[in-house]
């Protein structure tokens, strides 16, 4: 069961702060309004009063804290169980990429062990936020990228190459344009490092798109996921010149989501997603190269 937004570990540090300077504002203007009032009327029973509500909103803010505290060392302390998962999520990875090495070189193969990977950082996710999560790994389309300088990033398309489940995979291959989506399109186009949402419904008004989400899906708010996290997939920034100016090659995108909203912490999660993201950046590329016509 969630935490209001207001307690939720991904909803920052403002109510922390403004908490606290609720608090120390109360604890200073109390006794001096005490004093005051003690000087101004004579008497002890207004005093009285003012120190019962002092110690009513102090012990009301002080709880308040309390619970903020306890969300977010809740999320903190998962990572300790998670850590099991994200380890056989990685060492699948890495599995998958040898075999592509020196193994058969199957892309039945590897896909198997990319699938095991994304369900092991699903296992990993889902232990982290409290609520069941998924994965995919979505890949650029070669036969839309093209080569030309000229063509528009965002006609560029994109299909699932493998999720966390054999259940969840579609029977149809769907491909997404990235001007549709604007995860995408804020990665690919507008050269953001992440995606980072925790109530997407509520960015619909705010110009968000999704390509799968139709009038009938918004209308009936039937929607396959609430929250998302979407990194790169693509070679790292610090491996790029300095001085280069060229637009970062990405081959594909990570995507972890949630039906729930405010599960995911931009502070903890985003770092997790992007390291795994940087391996499955060397996995893809020798996938795709295997896959080339000159192979």
């Amino acid at each position: 069961m969630g935490l209001p937004a207001i307690f939720s570990a991904g909803s920052g540090s403002r109510s922390w702060v403004f908490l606290s300077n609720v608090a120390v504002l109360i604890t200073i203007l109390t006794p001096a309004g005490t004093i005051a009032a003690f000087v101004w009327t004579g008497k002890a029973n207004i005093p009285a009063t003012i120190l019962a509500v002092y110690v009513c909103i102090l012990t009301t803010v002080l709880l308040a804290l309390l619970l903020r505290q306890e969300a977010r060392y809740r999320h903190e302390s998962r990572y300790a169980v998670a850590m099991i998962p994200v380890r056989k999520a990685f060492s699948c990875l890495g599995d998958g990429s040898w075999n592509l090495i020196e193994g058969d070189g199957s892309e039945s193969s590897f896909l198997l062990r990319l699938r095991e990977s994304l369900g092991f950082l699903a296992e990993a996710f889902t232990l982290i936020v409290d609520n069941p999560c998924r994965v995919s790994v979505k890949i650029i389309s070669s036969e839309t990228a093209g080569s030309s300088s000229g063509q528009d990033r965002r006609d560029i398309q994109v299909v699932t190459l493998c999720r966390n489940s054999e259940e969840m995979e579609k029977a149809r291959i769907v491909r997404d344009r990235i001007g549709n989506n604007t995860d995408f399109k804020n990665i690919f186009v507008e050269d953001a490092l992440f995606f980072f949402c925790n109530d997407l419904p509520a960015q619909l008004k705010k110009g968000y798109q999704n390509s799968h989400w139709d009038e009938d899906v918004i209308r009936s708010e039937k929607f396959d996921y609430r929250s998302t996290i979407v990194w790169p997939i693509g070679r790292s920034r610090l491996l790029v010149p300095q001085g280069q100016q060229q637009a970062r090659e990405i081959i594909g995108f990570l995507c972890v989501d949630s039906l729930a909203t405010n599960v995911f912490n931009e502070t903890y999660d985003v770092p997790l997603g992007a390291a795994f993201s940087q391996a499955l950046h060397l996995a893809l590329d020798r996938y795709r190269a295997g896959k080339s016509p000159s192979n």
